[in-house]
């Protein structure tokens, strides 16, 4: 049997008083999935008891030292238990969501630690609190060398103390996901609140900064993820989008998402001619729409009309503006847009040339123009108009950066919420 070192934590935490009789405090801890007790910190005896994911557990010492899981693949520390039945035991740490102490949260999670939350389906007077699970992957012999694992929980627990919960955040050897944003608000209708969680992972070897939107509702005393959508755009495999990430509006009982879209000219479906010069250097526009709503009968949000597909909207910066019949300025004159006129955005051309020494992007559009003229115009003259990502992508194209890995946003609001 392995030497066992035990650290003692006080049960009792005089500065955390009750929360509508919750006691949820630093020996707090809460089963992820189903959990087995051990008589010692082992997997050597057999236990019988075990407890499913939800369940409350009073942690009354740990082991000093990380410990392999049955799969040697990574490490954690067991825990000296009191179960809810009183029964008294080691769980092994990769089952364990354990209290998080205010001073260690990042600002965004500390609103929600210890906070009272109406959430219906049994879970009409509960807390929110925050939790994790520490440990190491088990790459190498010397644990400095083995990657941290990590990750956070949003978890809820009723009166009754029973409690549900959400990944919120964790980092491991394939990445970090970070919490961006988490908002409580009632976008069902139904009077209860639901949880918004906006994620953001950075996965090794991607210049993509990947972001997540997640809606959580109360279903038969579940937090069920009712909503999920991928926010990140990409202008190919690994390489962000000028235009970022999705526009999300949500109001009460809707969701409406808005974006511009990059796309493979093979793949473009407005019908416009679009001449392909160099697939490496070109991509065509389109400005998509979708609107969710919720269906009360299946508790879900629906896609009402599908995806809505259009050529953004442009202006010129001044007066007037050439049109020409290549994306070149060696390209011969083929019109000209005025000042009050509006162009469909149809593809974005882009080429690396030298000025005064210098590499830099130059990007051109083709534009139809109201008399249905097709030509290329310097991009740095034409304006987005009429679409969310409008500033975003205007201050790209006033100055692009050399490569698009670069290219960071500046202080736009992806979601906007007005659920009252």
């Amino acid at each position: 049997m392995m030497k066992q070192f035990l650290v003692i934590i006080s049960v009792v935490c005089l500065s955390h008083s009750p929360i509508w009789g919750i006691v949820i405090d630093q020996a707090s801890a809460t089963a992820l999935n189903q959990v087995v007790l051990y008589e010692d910190s082992t997997f050597i005896h057999h236990s019988e008891y075990t407890y499913k994911e939800g369940e409350m557990f009073r942690i009354i010492g740990e082991s000093r030292f990380e410990h392999p899981d049955a799969d040697q693949k990574q490490k954690f520390k067991w825990y000296k238990v009191e179960t809810p039945d009183q029964q008294i035991g080691w769980i092994y740490g990769d089952g364990l969501a354990v209290y998080v102490q205010q001073q260690d949260l990042n600002s965004i999670l500390r609103p929600y630690h210890r906070k009272k939350v109406s959430l219906g389906s049994g879970f009409e007077r509960a807390i929110t609190w925050v939790a994790s699970i520490q440990g190491r992957d088990n790459f190498h012999e010397q644990d400095y060398m083995n990657p941290l694992y990590n990750e956070y929980y949003l978890v809820v627990t009723n009166t009754r103390g029973r409690s549900v919960m959400m990944k919120c955040a964790g980092e491991s050897a394939r990445g970090e996901t970070a919490i961006r944003k988490v908002d409580i608000g009632d976008i069902t209708g139904d009077g209860n609140a639901e949880f918004i969680v906006q994620h953001e992972t950075r996965n090794v070897g991607s210049h993509i900064i990947e972001r997540n939107l997640e809606i959580y509702s109360m279903k038969a005393g579940t937090l069920a993820l009712v909503f999920e959508e991928n926010l990140a755009l990409a202008y190919e495999n690994g390489i962000p989008s000028p235009s970022l990430y999705k526009h999300v509006e949500i109001e009460k009982q809707g969701i409406r998402i808005s974006y511009v879209d990059y796309l493979n000219c093979d793949n473009y479906g407005l019908g416009q001619h679009t001449d392909p010069i160099s697939p490496q250097k070109e991509r065509c526009l389109e400005y998509v729409t979708s609107y969710f709503t919720w269906d009360k009968r299946t508790k879900t949000f629906q896609n009402l009309y599908g995806n809505t597909r259009l050529a953004p909207k442009g202006g010129p910066w001044s007066s007037q503006i050439t049109l020409r019949n290549k994306p070149s300025t060696n390209g011969a004159v083929v019109g000209y847009v005025n000042t009050g006129e509006t162009v469909s955005i149809i593809k974005h051309y882009e080429e690396y040339v030298l000025e005064f020494g210098k590499k830099k992007i130059r990007n051109w559009f083709r534009v139809a123009d109201d008399k249905g003229r097709l030509g290329y115009v310097n991009a740095e003259k034409i304006g987005f108009i009429e679409i969310e990502h409008a500033d975003i992508l205007n201050s790209y194209y006033l100055q692009p950066p050399l490569s698009k890995s670069e290219w960071k946003s500046p202080s736009t609001q992806f979601l906007h919420m007005n659920t009252h």
